[in-house]
């Protein structure tokens, strides 16, 4: 079982203001070998499609009673929730913090705030001693909660995944595109089915954030 670790984890966003490269694909395959690497790891969704949340097992995302925007509204109205109350557990070991459509309305909540680009950096703050990695999927928008999220990060991985490519040939080609997929990644095959949860070689990856 992981202990809690005594020191400030490191908080890490994949971001790319295109959609469809491979960012929540970056996001879980970090942060699921991370843990099989005995790390404690938080993943937070800060995209309101809630790509993240439905890949990490949560379908209905409208049943959600907490999610970031529950958190970050919080903040913003000085009536700071539990984080805790937030957080879900996945069945590869890794906690997130899920989202859904209302948190498309937070950039409109930030408008016009004082400090309004350290919100999200005020909720991370409160999890930092409690994890070794927090990564952040975000969403393809250079918005306010953009630069929350470029605030609250201590590095950046630009993600332009070969996977984009994939999803642009099965939308406009599907032959070339179901032919794509069934190509190498890592050291597994990637398929239309799992391609979103399996565990990649992102070996050099998670060396660059260790």
């Amino acid at each position: 079982m992981k202990t809690t670790n005594n020191h400030a984890a490191k908080v890490i966003a994949v971001m790319n203001q295109k959609g469809g490269v491979g960012k929540t694909t970056t996001v879980v395959n970090l942060g699921i070998g991370l843990a099989r690497r005995e790390k404690k790891v938080l993943l937070i969704d800060a995209d309101s499609q809630g790509s993240l949340s439905v890949c990490l097992g949560e379908h209905d995302l409208n049943r959600l009673d907490y999610t970031l925007a529950s958190l970050m509204y919080g903040v913003i109205m000085n009536r700071p929730l539990d984080p805790h109350a937030a957080i879900l557990h996945s069945k590869e070991n890794v906690d997130y913090i899920p989202s859904n459509f209302e948190l498309s309305g937070v950039d409109t909540a930030l408008t016009g705030l004082a400090n309004r680009e350290f919100i999200l950096k005020t909720v991370i703050d409160t999890l930092r001693g409690e994890y070794d990695y927090i990564l952040i999927d975000c969403l393809p928008s250079l918005g306010l909660l953009a630069i929350n999220t470029l605030v609250a990060a201590d590095s950046v991985i630009i993600s332009s995944s070969i996977l984009g490519r994939r999803a642009y040939l099965l939308q406009h080609n599907p032959a070339a595109g179901k032919a794509d997929l069934g190509l190498s990644y890592g050291r597994q095959t990637v398929s239309e089915r799992d391609h979103c949860c399996s565990v990649t070689d992102l070996d050099l990856c998670i060396q660059l954030c260790q």
